[in-house]
């Protein structure tokens, strides 16, 4: 090659700084030169680093990556070096190892070095990009006949330029002036007749917003004698239409190795920045749908690792921060059963590509909190369907168990219900002979006789069981309640009025009416049962022990406009008190914790008659620290001011 010309200098470095591939043939379809994004494509699809001397036609014709294309492109390109071909762009295929890309090839003839016959320009499209596809037909040709389709290289230059959207510039450091190609022009919407450009007028027409970064970064590319690279900015249009632009420069030195010039290229990237303002508004929408449900969301990778969760996963989990879940496995974030379990089955999805479906389990999260959950994972698969990770969802169901439990006690109690009325009816019709014949004999007897004292035996136990037949039905017929507007605290004051009067001397009974009067729709008579249930239980667990018991009757202090107000009765005993298994059992109908005494209904029915009300009752106890059962009902209407 000839000794490079000023102009020669200025074009390759025009030629480096371009960001699409370009490559200088010989007539013989060598390669004399090629620009660094050439090298870079180049080295990244496997080809050798030294391409200087390599046949291009060679290398087009033994590829195997896209017969018949790139044998084409190498017939196509030998006909326009000899004048028989057209300047129509070819579109030719090559593959990497993620998907098929396509690629348009432009070959330009040039004059104006002799060894160079011709220059290709090589760039990444898309087939329905028509407007690359046509920029080529509006072409103009330099001359007639033979050489109808070479260019010069200014022609080429302002083709690919206008191909790309970018415009060539160049900026004498020392005297602040400007040259701008004629695309330079356009994408700053100047007239090409504008006069005295300078670094001033090209650092005006940036954004004010940007003006201070942008001129930081020129200064310190100027003081550190450094390439620009990649300057991302706005620009303020004349009519006031705001466009996003990316400079590159290059630094040239004089022989002292000071700046003095620096050449490059500027490019519109507004759409490709919308695109980007694009992806990262569907990002936040995406992030805040995920946020939003109701189910925990989350992402593995490869080795069951956490890289994605949701809000509803991290309060699932018990953790506020995702810096506490990301990264990590199950078996690190429950170091249980449950844990180990979940990392096993990760992997076996991750292996097998099987999906998990709804699958129940139990967990206890960082707060202590025994949690039931449904589990779903399925694999996350690439392009190429491999599998990269899995992605899983998890449905807190521990109000649903709690729901499905108290449904199974509601029905198993509607049958022993129903059982305990049928049992009940019978056993009374047996009974009452029993009773009647017992009473006549009994009448009848001697005094002193033995057959007086059998007969008082018999009769003791018909009692018994008379009363215990009498709580059957009670438990059993609530339904057939005779409701009435009640004052729940003339009831509670009068069974403690009754039940004090049994009382062993051992045993003291204290009663606090915090409240004048609490009204509610109730039947009086279950009513009055429900609380007499609840003090026979209480003296109960004292046994024969000295001990105290406090009844209050109160009202919730918090109250609010859109809640009814609610009455609570509260009985403390300072018996024997209740482990946990115990607790867990007290309402079951039939249990008791007396040996040979309590037909295990008392409670039960103070429970159903509570719920018959719209209420609940709870229980507070440990063992030898007593028991405190409240019992909280709606009441209709509530008076606090007692008389004095």
């Amino acid at each position: 090659m000839s000794e490079a010309s000023p102009i020669s200098e200025i074009l390759f470095k025009i030629l480096d700084a371009l960001p699409i591939e370009v490559a200088a043939l010989n007539r013989q379809g060598d390669i004399i030169y090629v620009n660094p994004a050439w090298r870079a494509f180049a080295c990244a699809n496997g080809a050798p680093g030294d391409f200087l001397g390599v046949n291009y036609f060679h290398i087009c014709r033994q590829a195997q990556w896209s017969e018949p294309f790139a044998a084409n492109v190498a017939d196509a390109i030998e006909r326009a070096l000899v004048g028989e071909g057209t300047s129509t762009p070819l579109l030719y295929p090559c593959p990497d190892e993620h998907r098929m890309r396509w690629f348009r090839m432009d070959v330009v003839p040039v004059q104006w070095m002799e060894e160079v016959a011709a220059l290709v320009l090589h760039q990444e499209v898309g087939l329905d990009n028509t407007e690359l596809q046509s920029q080529i037909a509006r072409f103009p040709t330099q001359e007639k006949g033979a050489s109808e389709h070479r260019f010069n290289s200014a022609q080429w230059l302002h083709m690919a330029l206008e191909a790309i959207k970018a415009g060539l510039w160049e900026w004498d450091i020392q005297t602040g002036k400007v040259f701008w190609s004629p695309e330079s022009y356009k994408l700053f919407g100047m007239p090409q007749s504008a006069k005295n450009l300078s670094y001033d007028v090209w650092w005006g027409s940036i954004h004010p917003e940007d003006r201070q970064a942008v001129d930081e970064a020129v200064r310190r590319a100027v003081e550190e004698c450094r390439d620009l690279v990649d300057l991302e900015f706005r620009i303020v249009l004349p009519d006031g239409t705001v466009r996003w632009m990316k400079d590159r420069g290059k630094m040239i030195l004089d022989e002292t190795g000071q700046p003095v010039r620096m050449i490059g290229i500027q490019m519109d990237i507004t759409e490709q920045k919308e695109v980007a303002v694009s992806l990262e508004e569907e990002r936040i929408l995406l992030r805040t749908v995920i946020d939003a449900l109701p189910l925990a969301l989350y992402v593995k990778d490869r080795q069951a690792r956490k890289i994605l969760t949701n809000s509803t996963d991290l309060l699932f989990l018990g953790v506020n921060d995702p810096a506490e879940v990301l990264g990590k496995t199950d078996l690190e974030l429950f170091n249980d059963v449950c844990g180990y379990t979940c990392y096993l089955e990760d992997l076996e999805v991750l292996r097998t590509g099987q999906p998990v479906i709804q699958r129940e389990a139990e967990m206890v999260n960082s707060r202590g909190e025994h949690r039931h959950i449904l589990l779903s994972k399925t694999p996350l698969r690439n392009r190429n369907q491999e599998i990269i990770g899995l992605v899983g969802v998890t449905k807190d169901i521990t109000e649903r168990k709690r729901l499905e439990t108290q449904l199974c006690e509601a029905q198993k109690m509607e049958s022993l219900g129903a059982i305990a009325a049928t049992v009940a009816h019978d056993f009374y019709n047996l009974l009452t002979p029993i009773i009647g014949l017992s009473e006549m004999l009994f009448a009848e007897a001697p005094p002193s006789s033995r057959q007086r004292k059998y007969l008082e035996q018999i009769l003791s136990a018909s009692y018994k069981a008379r009363n215990l037949l009498k709580q059957m039905q009670t438990f059993s017929r609530l339904q057939e309640a005779d409701v009435r507007k009640v004052d729940l605290v003339n009831i509670v004051a009068e069974a403690c009025d009754i039940h004090r009067s049994t009382l062993p001397s051992h045993i003291t009974l204290h009663v606090h009416l915090e409240l004048a009067s609490a009204t509610l729709h109730a039947d009086p008579t279950q009513l009055h049962q429900a609380i007499m249930n609840l003090l026979v239980n209480a003296q109960q667990a004292i046994g024969e022990n000295a001990g105290e018991i406090t009844v209050i009757v109160g009202c919730e202090t918090a109250q609010s406009a859109y809640r009814q107000p609610h009455a609570y009765v509260k009985v403390i005993d300072t018996g024997q008190g209740m482990d946990a298994a115990t607790r867990k059992r007290i309402f079951e109908p039939f249990f008791t914790t007396k040996r040979g005494s309590g037909s295990g209904l008392g409670l039960a029915i103070v429970q159903r008659v509570v719920r018959s009300l719209g209420g609940s009752i709870e229980v507070e106890s440990e063992p030898g620290k007593g028991a405190t059962f409240t019992v909280i009902l709606p009441v209709m209407e509530i008076c606090t001011l007692l008389p004095t």
